[in-house]
């Protein structure tokens, strides 16, 4: 008997299917559909890209939702996700995350804070991300 996947490998892979529906352009273009994604970031929520740079969850919600069916053809896949630490409501945990975009295929390590969440997506809301350029991916 197979074990139960756990809410925060459920939570990535869903919320990137949301991100290639959405940038894809197959979801509606309405608040009520793009409240699966803002609904699941916490207050506080920042997520540092493999640029280095930092963008709050305010900035980074307004260039999602003004991005709706900017990049059809945008496929996602999760690879490797692992749990690091658990404490609590908190729970931190890798995965490498894989796009490919018109025949081009990039790679990312990402590392992700998730805090128990009543009433959001699967139970967490995603409080901070940290992604890094797999080598030889960007």
């Amino acid at each position: 008997m197979s074990e139960p996947t756990p809410a925060w490998q459920t939570e990535i892979v869903e919320l990137h299917a949301f991100f290639v529906a959405w940038l894809g352009g197959a979801l509606p273009d309405d608040d009520a559909t793009f409240a699966r994604c803002a609904g699941t970031m916490a207050p506080g929520f920042a997520i540092i890209g493999p640029d280095g740079r930092l963008i709050a969850r305010e900035e980074l919600l307004a260039t999602l939702r003004a991005a709706h069916g900017s990049r059809p053809g945008l496929t996602i896949w999760i690879e490797r996700p692992a749990l690091r630490y658990r404490d609590g409501a908190l729970t931190l945990v890798t995965y490498e995350e894989w796009q490919t975009e018109g025949g081009r295929t990039s790679g990312r390590a990402s590392t992700a804070l998730f805090r128990a969440t009543p009433g959001a997506p699967n139970g967490i809301s995603w409080a901070h991300v940290h992604e890094t350029w797999l080598s030889g991916q960007r």
